[in-house]
């Protein structure tokens, strides 16, 4: 007796290759290399942008909130107290041996003072809070943005950080700003 045996229908869709396994081409491999390669040399620049600007940002807000930390100061110790300016970080000259500072990054470019003449370049605020004078610390990065803080009017001792748009100086609460 003779068995009829027949061999298993193949699906039209397999390898026929026994030698072929899973896994990925070299041409793969390669594809998705180079997309990974695009993808980083668009991205990277973005990141870093956005890490310096961030960085410069944050200047500012320090400063602004040194200064408000001085005010509080002044009103709390019922004395006037100044915001110093030494080298690249402010400090507060409240006497005590570590006193409130904020340490300016190197992305700020270059920082200057404008108004405060009557106590030399640096703000002062009287034991009521007020400020003895208008003026502001101004920063500038390398390419060509800049920030202020400004403490106006002296009367009320208002702190505001602002971006100059190439005509006027804009809050952030007036639009956004716009980066150079």
């Amino acid at each position: 007796m003779v068995a009829n045996v027949q061999a298993p229908a193949r699906s039209q869709g397999a390898i026929a290759s026994p030698s072929r396994r899973g896994g990925f081409s070299l041409i793969e491999l390669l594809v998705v290399l180079a997309l990974i390669v695009i993808l980083g040399a668009i991205g990277v620049p973005f990141a870093l942008e956005t890490i310096r600007r961030t960085t410069f940002v944050s200047a500012a807000d320090c400063t602004a909130n040194l200064l408000r930390v001085a005010r509080l100061q002044a009103i709390r110790q019922n004395a006037e107290i100044e915001v110093t300016v030494e080298g690249r970080t402010l400090v507060v000259a409240t006497g005590q041996d570590h006193p409130p500072s904020c340490q300016l990054p190197a992305v700020v470019d270059t920082v200057a003072v404008d108004g405060w003449m009557v106590n030399g370049g640096e703000p002062l605020f009287r034991s009521n809070g007020t400020a003895l004078e208008d003026g502001a610390f101004r920063f500038a990065d390398r390419r060509g943005n800049r920030l202020e803080v400004r403490l106006a009017p002296a009367a009320v001792g208002r702190i505001e950080v602002r971006k100059f748009d190439g005509l006027n100086w804009v809050g952030r609460d007036q639009g956004g700003w716009q980066w150079l």
